[in-house]
């Protein structure tokens, strides 16, 4: 299997040359633009006006006038999302992800007043339909889309489709990073577990992620920690099998250390099984790795030495002092 280091550094448009070359390019419509970071990802923002929706094949009595009066291309109607999410889910293909991504990307952003939307979505229900198919049902098709026979990450395929994976999860954690609804949070982290199988392969946005789901981890309440932490424990896992990547499992022993002492300052009978739990996953955390752990360890209690040993310093300094002027005023 190739390494992360050989995914990452593949590049789309040497790809894109290659295919003009030899005649394999495919039809119009399948470039993509990243709308997060395009400058990072190196996608040409022209590239969307070949997308168009309104290709998609949708019925003609849908019930709803207000639908079967949009002809515009970039409008995403209630059939024409039923439509690309039938083709999704019966044979999924570059170009139907590049159109599901866009309208994702686009939805993301709903709230952003500068600029043209790139999808124009109609109504709050096409809205919720869309959002919940793309955090519910996307990672699955993902990573089934990227799975080979052997049942492990065809790394061919995510060469070829590593841009469009890496605009879906810039968009999942941009979206996920603005929530505060704690029963969205829940559904959103409940489904995220297909993700793990090829978060690793996506530099830097795993790191991202994972920081992200620390966070809510260290701050939310137990019903939205406990797949906060089966997320992180299941990252954690993921990373030791690969070589050279302790450091990252370090970081999560850190973090969520930081995490729990944090929250365990100001323990009270409100937040008391909160704590606990936050205690025992930390414990489970630590024993996927014991000989990282005992570094950790020994690393906190050689910090608590010496600040203590600060402390027993200080506290005598300030002790001799009111000793010395004690005596003056005595000698006076």
């Amino acid at each position: 299997m190739e390494s992360m280091e050989d995914v990452e550094g593949y590049s789309y448009a040497n790809e894109r040359d290659r295919k003009v070359r030899e005649g394999e390019m495919e039809e119009e419509g399948d470039s993509f633009s990243e709308i997060s970071n395009p400058s990072e990802l190196d996608f040409d923002e022209k590239d969307y006006v070949n997308l168009d929706f309104s290709s998609l094949e949708h019925p003609k009595d849908t019930g709803d006038e207000e639908e079967k009066e949009v002809s515009d291309t970039n409008v995403l109607t209630k059939d024409r999302l039923s439509a690309l999410i039938e083709k999704l889910t019966q044979k999924t293909t570059t170009k139907t992800l590049k159109r599901f991504l866009m309208a994702f990307s686009s939805a993301v952003k709903i709230e952003d007043t500068e600029g043209t939307k790139k999808v124009i979505i109609p109504n709050t229900n096409t809205f919720q339909s869309l959002m919940v198919f793309a955090f519910q049902s996307m990672p699955n098709i993902l990573l089934k889309y990227l799975t080979n026979e052997e049942s492990t990450i065809d790394t061919t395929k995510l060469k070829k489709s590593i841009h469009i994976l890496k605009n879906y999860i810039s968009n999942y954690i941009l979206f996920l990073a603005k929530l505060s609804d704690t029963e969205m949070i829940e559904f959103i982290l409940s489904n995220a577990l297909p993700l793990v199988n090829f978060l690793l392969y996506l530099k830097p946005y795993h790191m991202k992620f994972l920081k992200l789901v620390i966070k809510i981890w260290a701050e939310s309440n137990t019903s939205v920690q406990l797949f906060a932490f089966i997320l992180i424990r299941e990252i954690a896992k993921e990373n030791q099998k690969e070589d050279n990547v302790s450091e990252i499992y370090s970081y999560i022993l850190k973090k969520c250390y930081k995490g729990y002492t944090e929250n365990a300052k100001l323990m009270g009978w409100k937040n008391y099984d909160t704590i606990q739990f936050m205690k025992n996953c930390y414990i489970e955390l630590a024993g996927i790795d014991l000989v990282v752990s005992y570094q950790q360890a020994f690393s906190h209690i050689r910090k608590l030495c010496l600040d203590l040993r600060t402390i027993v310093k200080e506290t005598l300094v300030i002790l001799i002092l009111i000793l010395d002027q004690r005596e003056c005023k005595e000698a006076v």
